[in-house]
């Protein structure tokens, strides 16, 4: 399993919790303690999403961890 396919599930969700709240990328990456790219590189699958990257970024959304994991959406 290759980076990007791993990360994916749950950068997927971030994407589409952004797109709901309509919040913009740099937004969450501030909020979150990364720069523009290093959220790019995460959501891209360039870089392996760590569990205090999905606490963080979860904060920066306004929402419970466990909504990065919902699927079927």
């Amino acid at each position: 399993m290759t980076m990007k396919e791993s990360n994916e599930p749950v950068a997927s969700r971030i994407r589409e919790i952004i797109r709901e709240k309509g919040f913009r990328h740099e937004t969450i990456a501030k909020r979150s303690g990364l720069n523009k790219q290093q959220f790019s590189y995460l959501l891209n699958g360039r870089r392996t999403i760590k569990p205090c990257d999905i606490v963080a970024i979860a904060e920066a959304l306004g929402v419970d961890v466990s909504k990065l994991f919902e699927t079927g959406k």
